[in-house]
């Protein structure tokens, strides 16, 4: 019910127009709860490390969060406190996640008609999550994206040279050049990710026409989570390299 009645009220808010609208993934940020009382993502490891754009004022900032839907910078601390591990979203969960960030998204277009990009950094999950509900709201924005080959490793510069082409863009109004994303790459890759079962669903219908849509099985395994996680976030050695 909390993050029904957030969601109720976040997808009222608009961004500055004046600013170019970056989308940023949620992330591990539990040891926040000590200092702040309650999850921050962005006082996290991953969010301190992308500072290039995270700490960047002229950007609206906005978080892409399994169960909130999105966390805008400008409101954080004002959302529910949440605690929702992968093994705990359903397949259905997620649809509904995709459906009400394009239901954001629409709105935004409708209210900024002359906003032409939607910028995203992070990992490759929240990517697609934005992309299908970029889809689904009729294509409003072209997305232009940032996927770190390393996940956090590769963080950092990520954002520094993610910052240099969102100013770059949003001056000459032209987007840079994109290699595709594969969703069947993801889904067959192993390691690092922690979903795969909702993109095997989403393949399905793609390709078989299968509804799977109110599916409740879980996206993934215990064992699969544990997996993913360990190799998405670095160690303290790692992080330093």
């Amino acid at each position: 019910p909390d993050n029904m009645r957030w969601f109720a009220r976040v997808v009222n808010f608009l961004p500055d127009p004046a600013k170019p609208l970056v989308c940023l993934p949620c992330g591990s940020a539990a040891k926040t709860r000590e200092k702040f009382g309650k999850k921050m993502i962005s006082q996290g490891l991953g969010h301190q490390l992308m500072s290039a754009v995270t700490r960047e004022p002229r950007f609206e900032r906005v978080i892409l969060s399994e169960p909130c839907t999105i966390i805008p910078y400008a409101l954080e601390g004002q959302h529910p406190d949440y605690n929702l591990p992968p093994q705990d979203l359903s397949i259905q969960s997620e649809r509904i996640f995709i459906n009400q960030l394009a239901l954001w998204l629409a709105r935004v277009k409708l209210a900024q008609p002359d906003r032409r990009f939607v910028y995203f950094i992070g990992g490759i999950h929240h990517f697609f999550i934005l992309h299908f509900a970029n889809e689904a709201a009729g294509r409003p924005f072209h997305l232009v994206r940032e996927i770190p080959a390393r996940g956090v490793r590769d963080y950092a510069e990520a954002a520094k040279r993610f910052h240099d082409t969102i100013l770059a863009t949003e001056a000459s109004g032209q987007a840079p050049a994109q290699a595709p994303a594969s969703l069947t790459s993801l889904v067959q890759g192993r390691g690092r990710y922690t979903h795969r079962k909702f993109w095997h669903a989403v393949l399905l219908e793609a390709l078989d026409g299968e509804d799977v849509a109110r599916s409740v099985e879980p996206v993934t395994s215990r064992a699969q989570a544990r997996e993913g996680f360990a190799d998405l976030y670095p160690t303290k050695e790692e992080t330093r390299a």
